[in-house]
């Protein structure tokens, strides 16, 4: 789907601040010696519809870039959604993360699903306001047929766990006979763990974007002094916190049969999660969230177990 038709958007003189060079038609170079500028080079893209789904790959290589204060200040390769009036920032639009540092060629890509509001579509090599040198080549975009094979397979996997689900949830629910509090907090955090689970990448990105906003906005009211902006991620915090007050609640209930026992449900429930999103458009496993998610669980098995210890202390005293 993509032609030799690059066009280079920023300076492109030898020698500038910031430079793009495309040579071969399948070879681009872009560098930046300037935080203050950007450089892109683009191609508008033919023949999508509604609803495809498409691969953007290429080999990349980045030396010495440096990023700027911004998370997006950084060497990028975009496959970029525009409904007409505006770039929607809020679909997929990464291949890989945003690149910094240095490294050798290497091989990504990742699978795009086209939005019915998508009227333009372009892939974008950039150097956002960052320093460095970012070079790419055998740069592919190609429709991704789904097989019968595969929508079956994600059929039965998201079908079974749902059904996991349901048996788990309904099974520690039978355990709570006594405390109406710890059942509404359970559901609330089951919720959240299916509802975060099973969201459309769009979705997802839109809800990080306006929490990001609220926390810039909470930082500038209450954060007077000039520090250094320390980089984060809500939704890895949001997978932390969920999967600490599930351990907590677990722990609680399955009291009896020890922290082994929660800690192997818990194991089951954020492998699950990962391996469902390997089926949700836009949306990817991930081993550092399983681990993530883990760490949580450990967490709020631990402080469980320090409040209880605690407490037959202070009886015993």
């Amino acid at each position: 789907m993509l032609t030799d038709q690059w066009e280079v958007r920023g300076e492109v003189r030898a020698g500038a601040d910031c430079q793009g060079i495309v040579r071969n038609n399948d070879f681009l170079f872009l560098e930046s010696l300037n935080f203050l500028k950007s450089v892109s080079i683009c191609q508008a893209v033919s023949g999508f519809k509604p609803g495809m789904v498409l691969l953007l790959s290429a080999t990349i290589r980045v030396e010495k870039v440096v990023p700027g204060p911004k998370p997006w200040n950084r060497a990028r390769l975009l496959l970029l959604q525009n409904d007409g009036k505006r770039n929607r920032w809020d679909f997929p639009h990464h291949v890989g993360k945003p690149f910094e540092g240095s490294m050798n060629w290497k091989r990504f890509g990742a699978v795009f699903t086209v939005s019915p509001l998508t009227e333009k579509l372009n892939v974008v090599a950039q150097m956002n306001q960052c320093r460095g040198i970012f070079e790419l080549k055998d740069i592919h975009l190609v429709p991704v047929i789904e097989s019968a094979g595969y929508i079956r397979a994600r059929r039965v996997v998201l079908f079974l766990w749902a059904v996991f689900g349901l048996v788990f949830i309904s099974a520690v629910f039978v355990r709570i006979r006594k405390s109406t509090l710890l059942k509404v907090v359970l559901g609330l955090v089951c919720a959240g763990i299916i509802f975060g689970t099973t969201m459309p990448a769009g979705m997802k990105k839109e809800m990080v974007k306006d929490v990001k906003a609220g926390a810039e906005i909470a930082k500038q009211t209450i954060v007077t002094t000039d520090k250094k902006e320390i980089p984060w991620q809500p939704e890895k915090v949001g997978h932390f916190c969920l999967f600490a007050l599930f351990g907590f609640i677990l722990i609680n209930v399955l009291e009896q049969d020890g922290g082994y026992t929660a800690l192997v449900y818990m194991l089951m429930v954020a492998a699950g999660t990962e391996f469902a999103q390997v089926y949700i458009d836009g949306r990817t496993g991930s081993l550092g969230d399983f681990f993530i998610d883990t760490s949580g669980c450990c967490l709020g098995i631990m402080i469980f177990v320090l409040c209880r210890r605690f407490k037959n202390k202070k009886g015993n005293g």
